[in-house]
């Protein structure tokens, strides 16, 4: 069985110090029930980085279109829980087919972490990924929890998995059950379905119990028809009277099972009562848990928006008041395009490349402007050509177009031109050594 959460970058770290079982993950968390002294038999099936599995996540979205809202689901993570069938030698491969199969889906490129965890009740997989995906109409990748993880991807999701492992494993992989049939369900969902097929059981124990206690009722009304003929007809006959007491006796040795079966009956139909009567209000009570956070999250969102109307008016009065005070205005203008400036120059120095070796265009782009600032460069002197020239010495103008609009966050006019400055700049450097050298070109 296999469930996805979608998560925003305030709640990557949380989800990655537990799936490490990093230091920050001793402290208890509801629903999960941790055996420390099985934690050394977790493992992680993803390659090992250099970086930690927040810093990836960071690393991977500025590669790609990634809108800066607070709100972007940057992460997700597929749980696949081991069927409770599964032969225990095949286990491990389960797992190795499962994040092979994960892995072609969502690229390996996304992959990250895919930690097993042999320390909680149920072994089971955390697959997490950057959910990336190709923009059809402009052609560039972008992050897309809800593209990667559509309607129609869910509902084929579990069948496709169970096909591959079966394929892979030579066995029946249940991965399929009356919960993931219809296609993936949010968690509220499963939780009714849960409940429903509980429900459903007791009911089907009651039934039985019920047609056994209408045959108890059926022998205890013989053994009073048999009590009454040996109180009526004792004196007559000795052969009738030792038939009817032979028939008397096994008749109450069944009465005294009845008595048994008659109790086992009601406590066992009190017991279903008080299943019943448990998970109904158990599920309300969740699902009431529910409601109350989507109210109290709808509060917050309003009360946000009130809030920041407030703002805007207050801003709109502020401005009107700075434009009759010109001097104050120039003041805090360059105040403002001081604070931006120390942002970006953080921003340009805190990048470090995925490795010691500096070849992607976006590692060359960044190591050209720190080089720049380290020289005494500010930030809205940085000579943008020399950046566009020392990415096109090792790739085609495309790419070097496409980062300079990424990273250097410049229009398409702007790009263009930065990268035809750039490539003149590369023809006049290659002239001046072919003259040096005494080439003609």
């Amino acid at each position: 069985m296999a469930h996805v959460t979608k998560f925003t970058m305030a709640a990557v770290g949380n989800m990655t110090n537990h799936y490490s079982r990093e230091a920050d993950d001793m402290k208890p968390r509801k629903n999960i029930n941790i055996d420390r002294s099985k934690t050394h038999l977790n493992y992680n099936l993803a390659p090992e980085r250099n970086v930690s599995q927040v810093e990836f996540i960071r690393q991977r979205i500025q590669e790609v279109k990634c809108q800066k809202r607070s709100d972007v689901k940057v992460m997700c993570d597929w749980v696949i829980t081991a069927p409770k069938d599964l032969p225990a030698d095949k286990e491990q491969q389960f797992f190795q087919s499962s994040y092979n199969f994960l892995q072609k889906k969502y690229g390996a490129e996304n992959v990250v972490s895919a930690y097993v965890h042999k320390d909680e009740t149920t072994p089971h997989l955390h697959f997490a990924f950057v959910p990336v995906t190709l923009d059809k109409k402009k052609g560039f990748a972008k992050v897309s929890a809800k593209e990667v993880l559509s309607r129609s991807a869910l509902q084929s999701f579990h069948k496709d998995l169970q096909k591959h492992l079966e394929k892979d494993l030579g066995c029946r992989v249940n991965v399929l059950n009356e919960a993931t049939k219809a296609g993936n369900m949010t968690v509220p969902e499963l939780k009714k379905a849960t409940a429903a097929a509980v429900i459903e059981k007791g009911q089907e124990a009651m039934a039985s119990l019920a047609a056994a206690s209408r045959k108890l009722d059926e022998n205890m009304r013989k053994i009073d028809l048999h009590k009454h003929v040996e109180k009526s007809y004792g004196f007559f006959g000795s052969d009738v009277v030792k038939l009817q007491a032979a028939e008397y006796k096994t008749m109450t040795e069944r009465a005294v099972a009845a008595g048994a079966w008659g109790k086992y009956y009601k406590a066992a139909e009190q017991l279903y009562e008080k299943l019943q009567g448990d998970t109904v209000q158990k599920l309300q009570k969740e699902l009431d848990e529910e409601a109350d956070k989507s109210y109290e999250k709808d509060k917050i969102i309003a009360e946000l928006q009130r809030t920041n109307k407030e703002l805007q008016e207050q801003l709109q009065t502020f401005q009107s008041a700075l434009e009759q005070e010109p001097t104050a205005a120039e003041i805090i203008r360059a105040k403002q395009k001081e604070i931006v400036q120390e942002k970006e120059y953080t921003r340009i120095m805190a990048y470090k490349p995925y490795s010691e070796f500096v070849t992607s265009a976006t590692d060359i782009f960044y190591a050209e402007m720190q080089k720049q600032l380290k020289k005494g460069v500010s930030v809205e002197n940085i000579d943008y050509k020399k950046v566009a020239a020392a990415m096109l010495s090792e790739h085609g103008p495309a790419t070097v177009l496409d980062t300079l609009r990424k990273h250097g966050k410049m229009s398409m006019q702007e790009a263009s031109k930065t990268l035809s400055a750039a490539r003149s700049m590369s023809r006049g450097i290659s002239r001046g050594i072919s003259r040096g050298l005494g080439l003609e070109i």
